[in-house]
């Protein structure tokens, strides 16, 4: 038998036991309640008004003895779930902070006292701190250029990295799990490639069935499920065109208007759209399967290792991403290519997708859905609200009981539509209560009112929904302490669930970092880091060793930064500072007298007007504080005074030579002799000299500053002017 022959015999048991392993994962009891609750929670968030009264929901249910109500009401507590929790969770795009850690700072004095007495040591810890120094500056810049492209990535990806995480965090709110898978992508007419993290459905993802950690830790495999048409799968994995030819097992809307009523549909030769898994697997390829070849399980055993990467289709008897043609006469290294990761996230122990889970369960591989916890309230309130309604309606009517004899007159009023009606009576009949009456039904049990609010409260309870988060209050508080007890204990549950958000964000940052790493060259991006930054990410970063690349940085998303800011405390807050930091942030920047002074208050105002929503205009473009130039005869003094010191102390100099002369005569002949040299006036008249100027400059200076501070005072009123004018602004905009 030839070794294509024992390849395909190969390939065809592996493909087998891989979509074995996918139908086992499928049918597991743990994702199949998973995904029967998420089914049931997503009907009451999208499944219409009347939909919990149709009879497949009811038959699976078991509300279908309770018989079919007039009003068929359906209660969207679920919407008011995502409505709600949403927006709060995610509300733009979070700022990704890339930094590498930072190595361990040595004092110099330390190694100058090694020196004292080991001076080849100190000597060697000064290569080490240069060689530190230098791996350090390394680690800035690639740090730099990852941050830069992270941050410009999910805006760039297709539907923006916005839509997708919203997405993936309703499917969390209303299902339990919210996923995102990171990918390369080409825009269409472009060979430039880029990352991108992308939605994925729950009913799509598939784990191995013997895990139960909620953190996939002890999974040997994970799976994600693809329905895409032939041609297309053909040319993701460059195989041949008609390679899959009636291999699909659907047919999409397309190739059913097109191919329209005929004999191949019976066939299935109209089926265009094909079901492919890829599988990342820790546990190898799979050759310790009973009825595999010994020797070719040995040698891929050895070649491939325990990561490997296979992509199998329903009805295809051979790996898409390995045909047995294909890796015929390719070397080991190529075949072990095919087969690696599509990028190695097993070096940062990571499964190639980022999870958001709220709720774990601690002994499953599958989340607690959020809203599962308060489906028996929400069935039950839509009953009892279906049964009250009902019964208010039935209470609409009004029946009247009427003497028949006297059927023609009261017909007459009831029917004429007149203020005042005149109804005649006879003798006989002398009471109007023996001609007509009203039979009133009895009154409606205020006990389902009573269970409508009760189970309305216990769903708030259950899932968070309490009079806060709505802004309401029914009952005021006695005093403002109480309620702001209440709304920091509302607030504990979404502040958890934003940090999880921020967490997830943070791990599928890290995903897309990796990706980046291993699939991105300096031409993908050169737009972004110009052809410098694209010549450093290409050395730094794509040809780097992968292991110093995955360890030295790190990318962390704050749950600040991604949750919906709160603005009027935002700037309430920045409005109490305003007094204190305006005026030091002034004096700063009136010190400096440069650009770095006046950057704090430009980012002060900034602030403000980022508080306020007002980006119309640029407040915070402050120009550098410029003082106002010397006065001339400021300069001209000090200049002088200068000269007087300096002859001042030559005089000092002079007259102590003087003093030391042990006789008068030999004084005098010294002064005679260093007035002939010229020897300037004597020491009193230059001091005061020097003190006249001094005093005319301490006059002159107290001026300058006097004019100096009205300048600044000027400023300060102007800028105390602008801050007003934008509280009054904030103000009618929240009026």
């Amino acid at each position: 038998m030839s070794e294509l022959t024992v390849m395909e015999r190969f390939q065809q048991r592996m493909t087998k036991n891989w979509l074995g392993h996918i139908e086992s994962s499928r049918k597991n009891s743990a994702r199949e309640r998973f995904m029967q609750i998420a089914k049931q929670c997503r009907s009451f968030y999208d499944g219409g008004c009347g939909f919990m009264w149709g009879k497949d929901w009811s038959e699976e249910y078991g509300t279908d003895g309770i018989g079919d109500p007039m009003f068929k009401i359906t209660i969207n507590k679920a919407y008011e779930l995502v409505a709600i929790y949403g927006p709060y969770l995610f509300w733009d795009y979070p700022n990704r902070h890339v930094q590498p850690y930072e190595p361990i700072e040595i004092d110099t004095e330390f190694i100058d006292r090694i020196g004292q007495t080991d001076p080849m040591q100190a000597q060697f810890l000064g290569q080490l701190m240069d060689q530190q120094i230098t791996q350090s500056k390394v680690a800035e810049v690639r740090s730099e250029l990852m941050g830069r492209y992270l941050n410009y990535s999910q805006r760039e990806q297709r539907q923006r990295l916005a839509v997708e995480a919203a997405t993936a965090i309703q499917d969390a709110l209303i299902e339990g799990r919210g996923l995102l898978f990171p990918e390369t992508y080409e825009m269409p007419g472009s060979t430039r490639r880029l990352t991108g993290l992308f939605r994925e459905r729950n009913e799509n993802f598939f784990i191995d069935p013997d895990c139960n950690d909620p953190y996939l830790r002890n999974a040997s495999w994970i799976a994600r499920r693809h329905v895409d048409t032939v041609e297309d799968v053909e040319d993701r994995f460059s195989l041949e065109r008609g390679a899959l030819k009636e291999k699909g097992t659907a047919e999409s809307n397309k190739s059913r208007v097109e191919n329209g009523s005929n004999s191949d549909r019976i066939n299935g030769k109209t089926n265009d759209l094909i079901v492919w898994y890829e599988i990342w697997s820790k546990g190898g390829i799979g050759t310790h399967h009973k009825g595999m070849d010994s020797t070719l399980d040995k040698d891929l055993e050895e070649l491939l290792g325990k990561y490997t990467y296979v992509c199998v289709a329903v009805g295809v008897e051979y790996f898409l991403n390995a045909p047995p043609n294909a890796i015929e006469e390719e070397s080991d290294d190529d075949i072990a290519l095919r087969f690696a990761w599509p990028f190695p996230s097993y070096l940062d122990d990571r499964w190639p997708v980022g999870v958001l889970d709220f709720n774990i369960n601690t002994q499953s591989a599958y989340p607690v859905a959020l809203l599962s916890t308060a489906l028996g309230e929400l069935m039950t309130l839509n009953i009892l609200v279906s049964a009250a309604v009902e019964n208010c309606y039935e209470n609409r009517r009004q029946v009247v009981a009427y003497l028949k004899s006297a059927s023609k007159e009261i017909e007459s009023a009831f029917n004429s539509g007149v203020g005042n009606v005149y109804i005649p009576l006879d003798e006989v009949n002398n009471s109007i209560n023996n001609v007509v009456q009203y039979l009133n039904k009895p009154g409606m049990n205020k006990d389902i009112w009573d269970a409508i609010s009760y189970v309305s409260n216990m769903f708030d309870k259950r899932t968070g929904l309490v009079e806060f988060m709505y802004a309401t209050q029914s009952t005021q508080d006695r005093s403002a302490r109480t309620t702001a007890a209440k709304q920091e204990a509302a607030s504990i549950r979404p502040e958890k669930m934003a940090r999880d958000v921020a967490a997830w964000m943070t791990e599928c940052a890290e995903l897309e970092r990796l990706l980046a790493t291993f699939e991105l060259r300096g031409s993908d991006i050169d737009v972004l880091l110009g052809p410098m930054g694209a010549y450093l990410w290409d050395t730094y970063i794509y040809s780097e060793d992968p292991e110093i690349v995955t360890r030295e940085m790190t990318c962390t998303v704050e749950a600040s930064d991604v949750k919906r800011p709160n603005k009027e405390a935002y700037f309430q807050s920045l409005s109490s500072l305003q007094q204190t930091m305006i005026p030091m942030l002034q004096q700063v920047a009136a010190l400096r007298g440069d650009e770095e002074g006046v950057e704090p208050l430009r980012a002060f105002v900034k602030s403000m007007q980022d508080a306020m929503n007002q980006r119309g205009e640029d407040w915070g473009n402050i120009p550098a504080f410029q003082p106002p130039p010397p006065d001339p005869q400021i300069q001209q003094l000090e200049m002088m005074m200068q000269q007087l010191e300096m002859e001042l102390k030559g005089a000092e100099a002079h007259k102590k030579t003087a003093d030391a002369a042990k006789s008068a005569a030999e004084a005098e002949k010294t002064a005679a002799e260093a007035k002939k040299v010229g020897l300037e006036p004597p020491k009193e008249q230059l001091q005061f000299q020097f003190d006249r100027a001094k005093g005319e400059l301490e006059l002159l200076q107290k001026q300058e500053k006097h004019r100096q501070d009205m300048a600044q005072s000027a400023a300060q009123f102007a800028m105390k002017g602008a801050m007003m004018n934008q509280s009054r602004a904030l103000k009618e905009q929240a009026e």
